[in-house]
């Protein structure tokens, strides 16, 4: 799933004129989790808004893909329980498909469950079912696991690796943290603020689909002695958050 020469210009009132995104490409793999590594003010909240049409682009192609955004406080309605926030963005699932989401997100036994007073992985997991509802294309997370606690944070690091393993989801993870880009993506883009062209990158690949696994083994010390280097000689890395 390629974007290509996407930018975006954002006029004031007094007539500045500030180029957030200058022609940026970048390229998410079918079927599979894609980090987007950023700091705050990059542009890759605006990146990702522009995806899913919520943002107008200035230039470059015209964005079509089915997506849903997530963004970094899950939302649901309070009023609603578990399998009514599910329906809301498809009110014609059928009830085997409403158990598949409901068991794919980890909330069997919690259908008629409100969120209201819930934790953020409780309403994370709803957002997550409420998006595979319409079958989209491509799920965009914007920074959701900032504000958990590490407990809750790995609990939902684990779920959307399962959820890719499992279902073939396709996602795209804004973060500014390196640890988590590390430890669910199968590839890394590299972005800062003015960034051009095609977004530097780096590969993964684990034997064990365990969270903790991953953090334990060689390969995620490996992959993070480089990923700090391509960040420093990306002049982004005073911006990222590497511990969970």
């Amino acid at each position: 799933m390629k974007f290509e020469n996407i930018s975006k210009t954002f006029a004031y009132k007094n007539g500045l004129k500030v180029k957030l995104l200058d022609d940026i490409s970048l390229d998410v793999k079918e079927g599979e989790i894609t980090s987007l590594l950023a700091s705050a003010g990059s542009g890759k909240s605006t990146l990702l808004k522009i995806l899913c049409g919520l943002e107008l682009v200035d230039s470059g192609q015209r964005i079509d893909a089915q997506t849903c955004l997530i963004p970094s406080q899950p939302s649901s309605f309070p009023w609603m329980n578990v399998t009514e926030n599910i329906l809301f963005a498809n009110e014609r699932l059928d009830e085997q498909t409403q158990k598949k989401l409901v068991h794919l997100v980890g909330l069997e036994g919690y259908e008629n469950h409100y969120p209201n007073n819930k934790s953020l992985g409780f309403r994370f997991r709803i957002a997550i079912a409420r998006a595979l509802a319409v079958n989209p294309k491509l799920i965009l997370l914007d920074e959701p696991f900032a504000a958990m606690d590490q407990k809750t944070k790995l609990e939902m690091l684990q779920l959307i690796v399962d959820l890719n393993k499992e279902n073939k989801t396709t996602i795209l993870l804004a973060t500014s943290n390196l640890s988590e880009a590390l430890l669910v993506s199968q590839t890394i883009l590299f972005m800062k603020k003015g960034s051009t062209g095609n977004l530097p990158s780096e590969k993964t690949e684990y034997s064990s689909s365990n969270i903790l696994d991953r953090m334990n083994s060689t390969s995620y010390s490996e992959y993070l002695t480089n990923s700090e280097k391509i960040a420093e000689s990306f002049a982004t890395h005073q911006s990222f958050t590497i511990s969970l």
